[in-house]
């Protein structure tokens, strides 16, 4: 009988299967964001100038400030917040990061915002660690007047800190927070070591001792999640 050998030889003609390379997904370049976003409510919002007026502007006064080129470039993101793109070569988000009130002092007027408004929260890629103040007695006052963010740095930060407060929020809808008589705070920190030492030991606030825990956030859509 003759072998059969057919079927050997069409799958030695054919063609060896494709391996499809699926390209890398492209990691976002570094940079500092301006969040905008979480400036309090009843503050004006800014402008939406064109960056390369702002890049302009912060350009010029972070030439005063060191002989190296900085900044590469500057950008709105979808969020309506501003992002800060350092030089590659000569700078990190860290380093851009900690001339903010230079940056903020040189576009603050092109947003339309008063020059002696505080700068927001420039916020780099390092990690944040959070942490939940519980039991904050309710000061009966306007909350955005009276809990500011020098004021929390106050009672959480000493000279034995190993970091700083990054930001603060307060967790409850406005319409409910009227009502309460405590509140709940989410804090966070620059340093792991400094929220774990509010977890360990408490905190206080208003002069109250206050229970603090973990930050644990709500699991989000993976398909729509926040903007920058």
């Amino acid at each position: 009988m003759t072998p059969r050998v057919t079927v050997t030889y069409m799958l030695m003609l054919s063609d060896p299967p494709l391996h499809v390379a699926h390209p890398r997904a492209r990691e976002r370049p570094p940079c500092v964001v301006i969040r905008l976003d979480r400036e309090p409510a009843h503050l004006p919002r800014a402008v939406r100038r064109s960056p390369a007026v702002l890049y302009e502007a912060a350009s010029a006064a972070l030439s005063s400030a060191s002989s190296n080129r900085l900044l590469a470039g500057i950008g709105w993101t979808k969020g309506d917040n501003i992002s800060l793109h350092p030089d590659p070569d000569t700078c990190t988000p860290k380093l851009l990061a900690s001339h903010s009130e230079i940056i903020w002092s040189a576009i603050c007027p092109l947003l339309g915002l008063s020059d002696d408004r505080p700068p927001p929260v420039f916020d780099t890629d390092e990690k944040w660690h959070s942490v939940v103040f519980h039991g904050v007695p309710h000061p009966c006052v306007d909350l955005n007047e009276y809990i500011t963010h020098e004021r929390v740095n106050s009672w959480v930060t000493s000279a034995s800190s190993q970091g700083k407060l990054r930001e603060f929020s307060i967790l409850s809808r406005p319409t409910d927070t009227k009502a309460r008589k405590t509140l709940t705070l989410r804090l966070s920190f620059s340093s792991q070591a400094d929220a774990e030492r509010l977890v360990q030991h408490g905190g206080y606030m208003f002069g109250a001792a206050c229970r603090v825990s973990h930050y644990r956030p709500q699991l989000r859509s993976p398909s729509s999640p926040p903007s920058p």
